[in-house]
This record gives structure tokens, sequence and C-alpha cells, in this order.
């Protein structure tokens, strides 16, 4: 298998974790693309054109983290990241996107702010984003001490979405999220020590 990717990618990082939780880093070939490259190929496999993107051994291609991961954990080794039924499925489903909805707004904060011309900015859309962040991690806060040692995707995604607010904090305007959350700051500190979390760390 191929993953397109860029080290940068928050979404990416979730796909790459699973690729190591699951046993699979030695099956899985990665490709750096940048999407935003004249020279990119990802549009010739995912008309989104947009990482992570995997092109698997039979060449059949699928895209978007959640649609990666789930096939990932169907392929790999080791516990199951998608729980095949029952509470705990709808449970792990519920994290994963909570998960992704703070990654969404991390990605609009930091598009409007730094990607934009200043004069066309729009401030209420960051305030707007700032505001789902804060509705994301309380939520996060009052899950924590539900989390246990276990791992699931969502336990990946909210792995990824704290992390990559450390990572991009500055350019978010100094958002943080570990005030006032400190069972969710105490999890992502023991989960964050995962060698899988560790080998991923994104970088420019």
């Amino acid at each position: 298998m191929k993953i397109m990717y860029v080290p940068a990618s928050p979404y990416v990082r979730k796909a790459l974790v699973t690729v190591i939780e699951k046993g699979l880093a030695d099956k899985v070939e990665k490709v750096r693309d940048n999407p935003f490259e004249e020279t990119t190929k990802i549009p010739d496999f995912n008309p989104a054109g947009k990482v992570p993107t995997l092109i698997r051994d039979d060449g059949g291609v699928l895209f978007d983290s959640p649609v990666i991961c789930e096939y990932l954990d169907s392929v790999g080794t080791g516990p199951k990241l998608f729980p095949s039924g029952g509470e705990a499925r709808w449970t792990a489903l519920r994290r994963q996107a909570l998960g992704d909805a703070a990654l969404d707004a991390i990605v609009v904060i930091i598009n409007e702010m730094h990607r934009r011309p200043a004069d066309k900015q729009h401030p209420p859309v960051v305030e707007r984003q700032a505001r789902v962040l804060t509705r994301c991690f309380d939520m996060m806060e009052r899950d924590a001490a539900a989390l246990g040692n276990d791992i699931t995707v969502g336990h990946i995604a909210y792995g990824i979405a704290l992390g990559h607010l450390d990572f991009r904090e500055e350019m978010v305007g100094g958002i943080e999220w570990r005030t006032g959350r400190p069972k969710l700051a105490a999890w992502f500190a023991t989960f964050n020590q995962r060698p899988s979390m560790q080998a991923t760390i994104p970088h420019i």
C-alpha cells in the first residue's frame, strides 16, 4: 500500500498513527506529495486533491481519514480500533467525530488568519471557530475520565486534535486547551507517549 501525505497534516497523522497501531508500518509506503504544489499527483487518485490518500495493493484508492483508518483497522493486526457493534462502536465514532470537528475548526482558523489577504479576513469566522474549539475541548474534558487505557479511533482523534493545537498554537492566535481541563491534560500526557504518537510528531 501507499499513502500520499504531508508531515504537517493532522488528518495524515491520524492515518499514520493507525498504521502503526495496527502493525502495518512495514506494509505502507509513504509518498510525500504537497497538494498545493502544481506538480502534485494527488488529484490523479483523489478528485478532492487532499491528503491522506491511500492506494491499496490492488490499485483501489481510498480517501478521507475516517475511511482510511477503518480500512487499515480491517486489514491490520492487534485490537480493533473500530468496535464491531453496540454502544462501544457508537462511542468510538462519536469521539472520532468530535476530534475531527476540533481539527476542522483549527484548519478554518489557520486558513482565515494566514492564507487569506488581510483585507479579506473576517474576524467573526475566527471567533466562531474559537467557540467551536472551546465546546469540543470542554466535551473532551467531561469524557476524559471514561477514556481509560484502551485505544479506539476515538482516542486517536482526540489525541491528534490536542496535539495539532499544540503544534499550531502560534498560528491560531494563542488558543490553548489545557487551562481548566486537568483530566484531559493528564490523559493526553500519557497518550502522547505512545510510540505511534511519538513516531508521527508533525513538522513542516
